[in-house]
Order: structure tokens, then sequence, then C-alpha cells
């Protein structure tokens, strides 16, 4: 038996349990109630300091105990009347989430949507919306977390306020990034990758946009500052979300195709390391490879892969299929049109490494040779490396 019992509605109850406020719903435990914050009239919420909920004024409370490291200890009996009395108001206001802390009244809110309450149902979404309006960014990313945006049916108007919010936090990690590094990258990026969700078309054609917030482009010159990024940032899938890549795949093609065209191997090496070659499609890459130093990256990145990965991967292998095609291609171009020095890089090069000799001889049959000096040098190296015999050629 608890010690004291509150009916806050016919869904709410609060008990008191061992020194404890806890919430159930219809009967079943939800959570218990955190620290109590004084209980503050309504009507003077929007009064404070300016403040428009029990969220900031938290926030003020928080900084203000820390200034002056004075912390009361409330009775658990009293704290027990203060979470009733507060839970009431929260009620007889129709579930205004300005009245109760973030963390909780939204937790709350969508467990009376879940067992049926339709009070709850009809303000839930409006809840939100106001909250995003208000614009608090520790609640509008504890919202975010909390997917409590996921699944709701927004209207345009909505949708853009959504999204202005979050490509406002982007630029604000950026910012915030440029002045003071994150001690943890990889948070940083898991912060990126939860926003981006959430833009628009035309928010996310800014974002990724190289004369826009550039976002792509101001990460990989943030990692290349890091020492040793490569062991210290373990992300490896970065913006590799069906949704991300459904709704803003272009976006972020063009984004990579600017920085690939910079030739820059550094940066070549950190698209590799986040995983960021799913968003080029296979004519993007196979073009790309043109790029001597993007030819080389990919090349390496594809021979470091972990070969049990590599064969169980559809995508590695589709990759290593990308790079074979390009490399016939060069190989018969060159059979075909080159210079006498040209054929000798391809050996020097190893360009024949990942052919069979039946896909070798396939090149030369299929190719009028400039010379027959050519075919002869082909099969010089061939027989040399001991990639074919007398009984193969005849």
């Amino acid at each position: 038996m608890p010690d004291k019992e509150f009916k806050v509605n016919e869904y709410i109850a609060l008990r008191l349990e061992g020194g404890k406020t806890n919430i159930y719903l219809k009967g079943e435990l939800f959570q218990h109630c955190k620290s109590l914050l004084q209980n503050i009239p309504t009507k003077r919420i929007i009064s404070i300091d300016g403040v428009v909920s029990i969220d900031e004024i938290t926030e003020k409370l928080v900084r203000k105990i820390a200034y002056t490291q004075k912390i009361k200890i409330i009775p658990p009996e009293l704290e027990f009347w203060g979470h009733c009395s507060s839970l009431q108001a929260w009620v007889e206001h129709n579930y205004n989430t300005n009245l109760i802390h973030s963390s909780l009244g939204f937790p709350l809110l969508k467990g009376l949507v879940d067992i049926g309450d339709p009070l709850a149902k009809k303000v839930f979404k409006g809840e939100l919306i106001k909250r995003f309006r208000q614009g608090n960014e520790n609640v509008v990313l504890f919202l975010l977390n909390a997917h409590y945006l996921d699944n709701l049916d927004l209207n345009p108007e909505e949708h853009s306020l959504i999204s202005m919010k979050c490509l406002s936090l982007i630029e604000n990690l950026i910012s915030d990034y440029k002045k003071r590094r994150y001690q943890f990258f990889d948070d940083f990026l898991e912060e990126i990758e939860r926003l981006v969700p959430y833009l628009n078309q035309s928010d996310a054609n800014y974002c990724f946009r190289s004369t826009g917030l550039n976002l792509i482009g101001n990460i990989i010159t943030f990692i290349l500052d890091i020492d040793d990024y490569y062991y210290k940032i373990s992300y490896e899938d970065f913006l590799d979300t069906k949704t991300i890549k459904d709704n803003f795949g272009e976006y972020i093609e063009k984004s990579l195709i600017n920085i690939i065209s910079l030739n820059d191997s550094k940066k070549n090496e950190v698209i590799a390391h986040l995983g960021l070659f799913k968003h080029l499609n296979e004519d993007t890459i196979e073009n790309l490879l043109n790029f001597h130093e993007f030819y080389d990256t990919f090349k390496n990145y594809l021979s470091n892969v972990d070969p049990s990965y590599f064969n169980s991967s559809k995508v590695m292998k589709k990759y290593a299929a990308i790079l074979k095609q390009f490399l016939k291609k060069k190989i018969s171009k060159i059979l075909s049109e080159g210079s006498i020095k040209e054929l000798f890089m391809i050996w020097d090069e190893q360009l024949f490494k990942d052919f069979t000799t039946k896909e070798i001889f396939s090149l030369l049959k299929d190719r009028k040779l400039k010379l027959l000096e050519n075919y002869l040098k082909v099969l010089h190296y061939l027989f040399s490396k001991g990639l074919c015999s007398t009984s193969k050629v005849l």
C-alpha cells in the first residue's frame, strides 16, 4: 500500500511509495518524479524574467544553484503534494506543457495518447509545434531525440517551421565547433545526423550547397584538424539512413562531387572514412575515377576492407565491379590508342592484377591494336608474371 495517493483525473494518479513520488497511468507505473521546483502560479509563468515555460525557469534555477551552491532538501511528503499540485494545474490547463518540465510533460502526454486519452490526442501535436515556435534549443533537441515528430501529419507551414529550427541548430553546432572543439567528435556528427532528416528541400539544398552552409565541406575540414582522426572517429556510415538518402541524396552527391573534384587526397580519405561513397551513383563514381587522387583513394579503400566483410557486402562488390569496369575501359583505350610508354604503365601500375587470364585476353581480342608490337609486349608481360602459358595463348 502506498503511503499517500492522489488521483489527478481518471487517467493519472500519484503515489508516495518508499519516500518517492511515482506517477501511474491507468493503474500502471509510469515513472517516478524527479526533484521538485518551487510551485509557481500559472499566471506568472510568462512574466518571470521573460521566460515562457518551466524548462526555462529550471535552466535559470540550475544556474542560480550552481552559482550559490545552495540546495534545499524538500521532505518527501511535501514534495509529493507539490507534484500533485503541479500535475493538477497541468491537467486543469489542458495539458499545457509550459507548466511542467518537458522531460516529464511530453513522455506523460505521449503515454496518455497511447492509453486513449482523447484530450491528450487532441493537444499532442499542437503542444509539439508550440514548443518549436518558442524555440528553446534544449526542448527542441529533447523532442527530436525522443522521436516525437515521427509519423506526425505535418502541414507545409509546420514542416517549414521545424525545418527552419533544425537548420538553425545545425548552424549553431557548426559555429560552436569553430569556437571550441568538441571532446568527442562522434557526438557532434550524431547531433548533425539527428537534425538533417527534418529539413525540407529548400533548407537541405542550402545546408549541403558549397555556396551555402557547406555542411560536408565544413565537417571534412574539422576532421582534418584532428590528429590521428582515423583512430579517434569511429563513424563509418555518416548520413547513411534511408530517409536521408531518399530525400537528400541528390544534394549530398553534388556536395561530394565538388569536394572530390578538388583532387585533394586528404579530403578523399575522410570521405572514405565516413562511408560517404554510398551517396555516389555508379556513373558518378566511374567519372570521378578519372581524378587520380580519387582513383588512388578508392582503390586503397577497397583493398583495405576486411575480406570477410567484403565478401558479404553487396555494396563492396558493386564498388569492385565499378573499379574493374573503369580499368577495362582504361586498358582497352591504351591498347588501342596509347603509346609504348602508356603500355608500360599498365604493368607498372599492376592494372591487370585483379583480372583473370580470360578477362585479359578478352580485352586483347576485342580491340584492334595499334601495333603488333603492343600485343607482343603485353604477352611478354603476362608470361613473365606467370599469368598465362603457351597452351592458353594457343
